[in-house]
């Protein structure tokens, strides 16, 4: 190689030539990454944001993809110009997409707000392990306020529900402050299991809850039942909690069932 310009070669860095005879010196910064340009032209990207991704495009210099949010997944689109993007996890037509789960640990109530939307009409909690710190009923509420507060009016829910313990019975209000899920209460000893099914909730009928629960008091209990809110509006949050004391432990897991 000829030098043409060698009092150039004294900078630091990355050594560059023109092609016409000048060598220019050109800093790196400690964690950045070099991208090829135009013209031999070589870029520093400078220390990268977290998350932040590579991408070619095919036809000209590198770009840098921002981390998506929490949640998003990276997805192949040929209309974006890298040809990437960050998405929503759609799943496949009646998939179960994991939403949140709420884990116990003393506590008074176990939340969900914040997670119903149009891309799901129909949606999952799985019960894991649910135990009370003493024998508890567990108790649901609804919320139409985004979770600022929960309905507890005397006649605000409706539920009913067929048991098989010992013996066989059912049990129904059509006016109460909750919607009761175990009649009889849980022991502490052993944890309530089991599947709650929310039916669109964003709807504005009257918004409907059906689950199957297995748990212990004396002896084995299973559950059928269904409950309501006695009122034609949409459900956005919903709120389960025992009839005494706390949760010790264990969790709920909420999933939402794809549209599409």
């Amino acid at each position: 190689m000829a030098v043409n310009n060698a009092s150039n070669l004294n900078a630091t860095g990355v050594i560059t030539h023109n092609g016409s005879g000048s060598f220019t010196g050109s800093s790196v910064t400690n964690g950045g990454v070099l991208l090829g340009g135009s013209s031999n032209a070589i870029t520093d990207t400078g220390v990268l944001t977290k998350g932040t991704i590579i991408v070619g495009d095919g036809t000209t210099a590198p770009t840098l993809l921002a981390v998506g949010s929490n949640g998003t997944v990276l997805t192949a689109d040929s209309a974006q110009s890298a040809g990437i993007k960050w998405a929503t996890p759609s799943g496949s037509s009646g998939g179960m997409i994991l939403l949140a789960t709420a884990t116990a640990s003393a506590s008074s109530t176990l939340d969900f707000a914040g997670y119903f939307s149009s891309t799901y009409d129909q949606y999952i909690c799985l019960i894991a392990d649910l135990r009370p710190s003493g024998t508890a009923s567990l108790y649901l509420r609804t919320s139409t306020d985004g979770g600022s507060s929960y309905d507890s009016g005397a006649s605000d829910y409706e539920w009913g529900m067929f048991y098989r313990s010992s013996s066989t019975g059912s049990s129904d209000d059509q006016s109460d402050p909750q919607i009761v899920m175990t009649p009889g209460g849980a022991s502490s000893s052993h944890g309530i299991q089991g599947i709650v099914r929310i039916h669109n909730p964003l709807g504005t009928n009257y918004r409907l809850f059906s689950w199957e629960i297995a748990y212990t008091l004396t002896d084995l209990n299973r559950v059928c039942g269904a409950g309501m809110r006695n009122a034609a509006q949409d459900v956005d949050a919903i709120r389960f909690f025992p009839s005494a004391g706390t949760f010790t432990s264990g969790s709920i897991r909420l999933f939402g069932i794809s549209n599409s």
